[in-house]
C-alpha cells in the first residue's frame, strides 16, 4: 500500500513539474515573438546559448535555473536606440 502511493505521488510530483516547465517555455517563447527578437537576437540579448534557449521553449529546462528567469526578463526589457543615416 505504501509503495504504490509512494509512487503515484512521485509521478504526480514529475507530471506537475513537466507541466511547470511546458508553461515556462511557452510563455517564453511567446513573450520574445510579441518582443519582435528572433531566437538569435534574444540569444544575444539574454547571454543564453542558441541550444539552451530550444531546451527552454521546448519545456526541457527547469525555470528555477539560477538566474534563468532574471536573464530572460532583462532581454526582455532591453531596448535599442536606432541611428538611421
Amino acid at each position: 500500500m505504501g509503495v504504490s502511493y509512494l509512487s503515484s505521488w512521485r509521478k504526480k510530483c514529475e507530471d506537475s513539474e513537466k507541466e511547470k516547465r511546458i508553461r515556462f517555455g511557452q510563455k517564453v517563447r511567446e513573450l520574445r515573438k510579441e518582443a519582435g527578437y528572433s531566437r538569435q537576437e534574444f540569444c544575444e540579448l539574454t547571454n543564453v546559448s542558441y541550444e539552451a534557449l530550444e531546451r527552454i521553449e521546448s519545456g526541457h529546462v527547469d525555470p528555477n535555473t539560477p538566474n534563468l528567469e532574471t536573464k530572460i526578463q532583462k532581454g526582455l526589457t532591453k531596448s535599442y536606440m536606432v541611428i538611421t543615416i
